[in-house]
């Protein structure tokens, strides 16, 4: 066999592996209609060019497809069991540490947004008393243009009549 019917027969093995991997791991995740379509029709697809492409007799051929057939099983189970012992782990172990660190930035950073509000409400209310502080009764008996807080004076507001609903004086 020359080298490119070398390359030839472990490329047609790498897509008929691939194909079976993927079976595999249809079947350990229940998508079974999935993995049989793939098992009906690509795998015996991509398992004729392989065995047309390899030279050897169909006996070795049948041998090597069922070692690899085992191969993949095992692999495709150890990994699944391997997904099952990190999860837990992670259920266990890590997410409660990333919680509890998550937890503690998010305190920290409440704690400094608390401390700018009140800094802030701090300078306003000092404002305000300033404001107050200046305020003398002229502030509020000034003309409307003249005043500073631009506020009605109550003699100055308009005054409505009153709605009459004695109906029997209506009649």
């Amino acid at each position: 066999m020359s080298a490119k019917e070398a390359i030839n027969v472990e490329s047609a093995w790498e897509k008929v592996v691939a194909k079976y991997r993927e079976v595999c791991v249809l079947r350990r995740e229940s998508k079974l209609a999935e993995s049989e379509r793939v098992l009906k029709d690509d795998l015996p697809g991509v398992i004729a060019a392989w065995s047309a492409a390899n030279p050897q007799p169909i006996a070795a051929k049948k041998t090597e497809l069922e070692a690899m057939f085992a191969v993949e099983r095992k692999r495709v189970d150890e990994t699944r069991m391997l997904q099952r012992m990190l999860a837990a782990q992670m259920n266990e172990q890590m997410l409660p540490a990333m919680h509890a660190r998550v937890a503690e930035e998010v305190k920290h950073l409440f704690a400094e947004q608390m401390r700018s509000f009140q800094l802030a409400a701090s300078a306003e209310s000092k404002g305000a008393a300033r404001a107050v502080a200046s305020l003398t009764p002229e502030n509020f008996t000034a003309p409307l243009n003249n005043a500073p807080l631009g506020l009605p004076l109550p003699s100055a507001m308009p005054t409505r009549r009153k709605p009459n609903f004695n109906l029997a004086r209506a009649a």
